[in-house]
């Protein structure tokens, strides 16, 4: 234990007993001994290794290059863009914006730890989160014990037999049974110390004018929703056909609680995490009992929306994880409307995506038990998700009217202008044209200028290059990024100088010339350099090399070098996104001008960029 948390520890509980201060540190040393802070901060930031360390994008601001470290020797962690740093309990309270006591409780679950509740040292009160945590984690122990030897053991689970749901499945997802009556649940808990408002306020019973309260769950099969560490923050209940409630709604799920936000969890997403981070891909399902069903035909990758297509949340979870989604949604009018929406999402945070189309109709759960070997052939065998817009647009429209062509136009257009890609953007724009024999120009001037607020809303997830230190292109605060990294190790100024840079990047700005141009006759020496440098550009240089000296002050000469790498293939990748943005527009004028030897070759020159992105 450092002394830094035991501070910690005492600055918080300081004003409860010295057995209950001893306790709460031995409980926080015990945590951390059994918790790698790797495998806890993989849970909200993608993480590569980067030499004994591992690399991944600021979880606290938006960026390109990855200037969040984690060291798995010391178990700290570091984010240099924001110089915010700490060991695992921080980084949780950072994340969840929770306090130590908090941050505590959700570390020590995760870690198997038993906690003793404050109230059992000091008279604890019916407010506390831990509290709300406790009766969540209770009941789904108790619906689950329902199913496997209670009432539902007849009914429930041979209703999820006959489905083809495996018993290793039901217990790995933690599946329950609610029974009948109107407050069995309510009972059990009162036996276990907990008032019926906390139960009502974990969104588990419901409150009567009367004051009476009784069991929101009754005679349904009850799916605990977890957190991507494997906290239950709510339930979905499914009726049974032959129960009494048969008529009522097939679903019913926690109402928004604290901890429940139908809008930014992930069925399932505890299990199939490590998977996704395998497969660099997720496949997003509709229904609980579909992912049921995927990860018992072996795609453990596989996570469920409740009942909406995804949203900027969603998206936001699932890029810690993946750079792939798999849509696989029911095809009927409903799901692939929230498919379409859902897609509209991915394209605008920039994520490929795919789409499962299943020609008989039926959804996941039913081929588990009918035809499994066409569930597994149809995810191996997903489509492109444009590709699958495209021949749906095509099939339901003629385009030998002039109806039709606006029809695909209108639907296809609304799809393209979602992509935050301009070179993806530009591949489409340049399928439609040829599929409808349009000029380019035609095609972009009907594509739609403002996009939903939602769609704003995830496009503002993706990362990017900060502009506010510089009111210059994003090419040149990348080249300012590496100036700044190059003068902080003469060494790798020099290997890079040695190495030589293509003349496009060089060009990209005035100070990444000037640097590169001028290391020799300095010696590579920043000293040197500001002796013989104009005062503008001296000012310029010396506060990118004072950021840069304290963004890398922990990194080793292999980890500047990644980077810098790194940064040098942005901005070739930049230099060519450029370049075909500018082809794009000079292929319109020579169209609107009716200049044909210059459009063939301009689409020439295009194709070829085109097959350099690749």
């Amino acid at each position: 234990m450092s002394d830094n948390l035991f501070f910690g520890i005492f600055l918080l509980f300081g004003g409860t007993s010295v057995v209950y201060l001893l306790f709460m540190v031995s409980i926080a040393a015990e945590v951390k001994s059994r918790l790698n802070i790797v495998d806890v901060v993989s849970d909200y930031v993608r993480l590569t290794k980067a030499g004994s360390n591992w690399k991944g994008l600021s979880p606290f601001q938006k960026e390109k290059t990855p200037s969040f470290m984690v060291s798995e020797g010391k178990q700290i962690w570091h984010c240099f863009s924001t110089n915010r740093g700490g060991d695992v309990f921080s980084f949780v309270m950072e994340m969840e914006g929770v306090d130590f006591r908090q941050a505590l409780r959700i570390l020590a679950d995760r870690a198997g730890v038993s906690l003793i509740a404050q109230h059992d040292f000091a008279g604890g009160h019916d407010n506390s989160p831990d509290r709300v945590r406790s009766v969540l984690s209770l009941a789904s122990r108790f619906w689950q014990k329902q199913l496997w030897s209670g009432s539902g053991s007849l009914s429930a689970l041979k209703y999820l037999r006959d489905r083809g749901m495996a018993d290793e499945v039901l217990r790995s997802f933690g599946i329950g049974f609610a029974p009948s009556g109107w407050r069995h649940l309510l009972d059990f808990l009162s036996s276990q110390g907990f008032s019926s408002q906390e139960v009502c306020r974990s969104g588990l019973a419901i409150e009567k004018d009367s004051g009476r309260a009784y069991d929101r769950f009754r005679e349904r099969i009850v799916f605990p929703v977890c957190d991507a560490m494997g906290l239950v923050v709510g339930f979905s209940g499914r009726v049974l056909p032959a129960s009494d409630d048969a008529g009522g709604a097939k679903y019913i799920n926690t109402p928004e609680t604290p901890y429940y936000h139908k809008g930014k969890v992930l069925y399932g997403l505890h299990l199939a995490k490590q998977s996704m981070r395998e497969k660099n891909m997720a496949i997003v399902v509709e229904g609980n009992m579909d992912v049921l069903a995927l990860h018992q035909a072996g795609f453990s990758h596989t996570v469920a929306v409740s009942g909406t297509a995804l949203t900027p949340e969603h998206i936001s979870l699932l890029r810690r994880y993946v750079e792939k989604v798999v849509l696989f949604f029911d095809m009927d009018r409903a799901g692939q409307e929230a498919l379409r929406r859902s897609a509209l999402s991915c394209f605008s945070a920039g994520l490929l995506i795919d789409v499962v189309v299943l020609s008989s109709g039926k959804d996941a759960a039913d081929l588990v038990v009918s035809d499994v070997s066409s569930l597994s052939h149809a995810v191996d065998n997903s489509t492109d998700a444009m590709t699958h817009f495209f021949d749906q647009a095509f099939s339901l429209h003629d385009i030998k009217t002039a109806s039709g062509r606006k029809h695909v136009v209108a639907e296809l257009g609304e799809l393209i202008s979602a992509f935050s890609n301009p070179v993806e953007k530009m591949f489409w724009v340049e399928r439609l044209c040829q599929e409808l024999s349009l000029p380019v120009n035609v095609v972009l001037s009907s594509l739609p200028e403002q996009r939903t607020s939602s769609i704003k809303a995830v496009s503002s997830l993706r990362p990017s290059v900060s502009l506010d230190d510089f009111s210059v292109s994003r090419p040149s605060v990348l080249a300012r990024s590496l100036v700044g990294l190059l003068l902080t190790n003469s060494h790798l100024w020099k290997k890079i100088v040695t190495r030589g840079v293509s003349d496009k990047i060089v060009s990209v700005d005035p100070l990444l010339s000037l640097v590169l141009r001028l290391g020799r006759q300095v010696s590579f020496q920043t000293e040197q350099l500001w002796e013989i440098v104009s005062s503008e550009d001296l000012d310029a240089l010396q506060e990118l090399f004072h950021r840069a000296t304290m963004d890398t002050e922990t990194l080793s000469f292999s980890e500047r070098l990644l980077r810098v790498d790194e940064l040098l293939s942005e901005l070739a990748r930049e230099s060519l996104r450029e370049r075909r943005v500018m082809l794009a527009k000079d292929l319109a004028r020579a169209e609107k001008n009716g200049d044909l030897d210059r459009v063939s070759r301009l689409r020439k020159e295009f194709s070829i960029l085109l097959q350099e992105s690749q």
